[in-house]
């Protein structure tokens, strides 16, 4: 099984031969859901016992000229090359291996404790010949995939959309203005009545920071543009 180093090596190959032969290719981030309980209820022998058959398990279901990759933990990899030129073809070759992948880690694991039942979520980035993209860019896009389908429960597969890069740039974004803010302390506590009929029956406070001429609203947790005076 290739460890990150080799799969980058393969990844970057993979990529230049998809622009060359005019195919796409898939990058599958699989994580295993709550493989944690696993090492703190059965022990970490039955975890490294489990980690080797889910190994295993995917060997099962690549062809020979596709990789296989674990990154550490519960996280592996798997990359497949010399899939259909069209994109919804591809994607319909990656979901299939996708959904087969998922079937297989459900089933049961023999462990010193007995059976025991897991799950994965999958997130899967496509590459093709006119994918400008970093030499860590399907990976780096199939682990945003993964983390959408964590955030529904889990055991599922995702594909990775362009809008998930903004969102995520975005929360970056303001994160780092956030952080400019707070040192150079541009926030400013704001007092705003609350109006019953005509009496004031109440006050509620909100606070702002002025970062690159956009107010942050932690009442809204979003960022609202200064309106314009005059």
């Amino acid at each position: 099984m290739a460890n990150r180093r080799l799969l980058m090596d393969r990844m970057q190959q993979a990529v230049a031969s998809s622009a060359r032969h005019h195919c796409s290719g898939a990058m599958l981030f699989v994580d295993l859901d709550h493989f944690k309980e696993v090492n703190d209820i059965c022990g970490h022998a039955d975890g490294d016992r489990m980690l080797l058959e889910v190994a295993k398990r995917l060997a099962a279901c690549v062809r020979a000229g596709d990789t296989i990759a674990r990154l550490g933990g519960d996280e592996f990899v798997v990359l497949l090359e010399d899939l259909s030129e069209n994109a919804m073809e591809a994607g319909t070759q990656a979901k299939l291996v996708a959904e087969k992948i998922l079937s297989i880690l459900a089933q049961p694991y023999l462990l010193s404790e007995g059976p025991r039942h897991g799950s994965a979520s999958v997130g899967v980035a496509l590459f093709g010949s006119d994918a400008e993209m970093s030499r860590d860019g399907p990976l780096s896009r199939a682990d945003l995939a993964m983390y959408q389908a964590k955030a529904v429960g889990g055991n599922t597969l995702r594909f990775f959309d362009p809008q998930m890069q903004v969102v995520v740039a975005a929360r970056a974004t303001l994160e780092a203005d956030l952080r400019l803010a707070l040192d150079a302390k541009s926030f400013v506590l704001f007092y705003q009545t609350q109006v019953c009929g005509q009496r004031i029956c109440g006050v509620e406070h909100w606070c702002a920071g002025a970062t690159h001429s956009a107010v942050w609203c932690r009442r809204w947790s979003s960022l609202a543009w200064p309106k314009k005076r005059g």
